[in-house]
């Protein structure tokens, strides 16, 4: 949606944001710096609640802002809060199977534990094409399952004997049991709040 005008004025920025870390983000930054000496920070914008904090330390350090995140932050936790005391009378207990084609779902597993919702397996299916291929280093190890191969038959057999009340999935699917289901985006909003959209 930009301008051209807005295009060739890029650079007047002092630091530009990534908001995404795919591949082609990735490869996009990496020419912007080196044929255009584009600033950017080192973090990416980040979805969920810790992802926004860890986001927010970074900028406010490299625009000398440090003082002022505390006070912000204060704010934002408050906020997030209050949503999860709205949503886990609904939730709380509930089993969920999450089959994602997403690496970078940390922030849905901080959502998924600040419910106390019951986990039952949490897979990341990777895609064919590649497209979201990156180094993630995930802080739930323990809990996401990555898997290169895998058989979509399979799969379904595993939701449908697990048979848990809630699926989150990035694409919605036919399911012969009463299970409620719920998209995982591939590109999650951002944003303290976003995960609890």
């Amino acid at each position: 949606d930009s301008t051209l005008e807005q295009v060739r004025g890029f650079r007047m920025a002092a630091t530009s944001l990534l908001m995404s870390t795919d591949r082609f983000a990735m490869v996009l930054k990496d020419y912007l710096e080196k044929e255009h000496g584009a600033h950017f920070s080192p973090l990416a914008v980040q979805p969920g609640m810790k992802g926004t904090e860890r986001w927010l330390r970074c900028l406010a350090e490299q625009t000398g802002r440090s003082g002022k995140v505390d006070e912000a932050l204060n704010q934002i936790r408050s906020e997030y809060q209050n949503r999860l005391q709205e949503l886990k009378p609904h939730l709380k207990g509930r089993s969920v199977y999450v089959l994602s084609m997403h690496k970078d779902i940390d922030w849905l597993v901080d959502l998924l534990l600040d419910l106390e919702l019951d986990i039952q397996r949490v897979r990341v299916l990777e895609r064919a094409d590649h497209s979201m291929d990156y180094d993630v280093d995930n802080e739930h190890h323990e809990i996401i399952e990555f898997e290169p191969r895998y058989d979509v038959a399979e799969v379904m057999d595993d939701v449908r004997k697990n048979s848990p009340q809630l699926l989150l999935t990035t694409y919605l699917t036919q399911l012969d049991l009463p299970i409620h289901q719920f998209k995982v985006p591939l590109v999650p909003d951002l944003g303290h709040l976003g995960a609890l959209k």
